[in-house]
């Protein structure tokens, strides 16, 4: 009968067991009153989160690679920092089955007063300049990439 050798790093750690079934023993004590205490500090240790990003196609004189959507995010959002006259509440990203991107959708709060029309122009060259500047020459075209800009929200303006 043949034994397979784990190495070592293949096994699983006995403290990490140990942390998780005390972590389980302490979750099963909480009653519904408890619960509800504990709910916000939970939640809020889960929303912040390492929460994964889908991989998107990018390309550079050497060859491709890959950018994750996290990154994509972070991008958008420094770029779209610096544009008047909105703020950015969330961005969505459609990826094809090849990794390849199709699609920004920005959420954006106006400020009170700022034409839409006109914002939603800037907001959308500069999404598509940061992405095309993230990810390289991968489509063929500048309309490959669709950019959306939605207001959902107004704000005042800053003193």
């Amino acid at each position: 009968m043949a034994m397979n050798n784990p190495r070592r790093e293949d096994l699983p750690d006995p403290g990490l067991d140990r942390l998780l079934d005390a972590a389980a023993r302490d979750l099963r004590q909480y009653t519904d009153h408890g619960w509800a205490r504990a709910r916000g500090s939970l939640l809020t240790a889960l929303a912040t989160a390492v929460r994964p990003g889908r991989p998107v196609l990018a390309r550079h004189p050497h060859g491709e690679f890959h950018v994750s959507t996290t990154v994509l995010r972070g991008v958008l959002r420094q770029a779209l920092a610096e544009e008047d006259g909105g703020t950015l509440l969330s961005v969505a990203f459609d990826v094809d089955e090849h990794d390849l991107l199709t699609a920004v959708t920005a959420e954006v709060s106006a400020r009170f007063g700022t034409p839409l029309i006109p914002a939603a122009e800037r907001l959308r060259s500069t999404a598509r300049e940061a992405v095309r500047g993230a990810l390289g020459e991968v489509t063929p075209t500048e309309d490959a990439i669709r950019v959306h800009v939605v207001f959902t929200d107004v704000h005042r303006a800053r003193d």
